[in-house]
């Protein structure tokens, strides 16, 4: 009867570890891993280290500064777009961020970044905590009040 017992026992084992291997390793459980990344942890990237964590952009196109040391490439991904100058990433534009999408009221805004630092009626502006440089938060909002674009991008820049 021991026989029998622990070798229903280690096929119950065997079972559930199959079970739920495929559950870690799953690649929709990998996209749940990387969508909690922080994307403002990507100010600051190399191209080869944002195209290993997001993959080859779906399209990239030149942004125009007032001066020529204000141009910018931009990947443009399905839910955000990466800023570049030179060979880092220094602002990125999210589609949606901090449990925050375009769309969103004032109020909600507030309630989950609380008071910004600047405020005006065309964008909400926040100091957000970084270890190598200055990072800001903007929220630009449309005529209805609402988040109209998401901007993290390095403040010293």
């Amino acid at each position: 009867m021991n026989g029998f017992f622990s070798k229903r026992i280690s096929f119950l084992i065997i079972l559930t570890v199959m079970t739920f291997s495929g559950f870690l390793f799953s690649e929709e459980n990998d996209n749940a891993l990387v969508s909690e990344i922080d994307p403002a942890s990507y100010v600051g990237f190399t191209l080869e280290m944002i195209n290993n964590q997001l993959g080859m952009p779906a399209s990239v196109h030149a942004v125009r500064g007032d001066e020529a040391w204000q141009d910018d490439v931009v990947f443009i991904y399905p839910d955000i777009e990466v800023y570049i100058f030179k060979d880092r990433v220094w602002q990125i534009c999210p589609v949606s961020v901090y449990n925050m999408k375009i769309g969103d009221s004032i109020e909600q805004i507030k309630s989950i970044m609380g008071e910004p630092l600047v405020a005006t009626e065309q964008f909400f502006l926040y100091r957000l905590p970084s270890q190598a440089w200055p990072m800001m938060f903007r929220i630009n909002l449309n005529q209805d009040e609402k988040a109209a674009s998401f901007f993290i991008y390095r403040a010293d820049f």
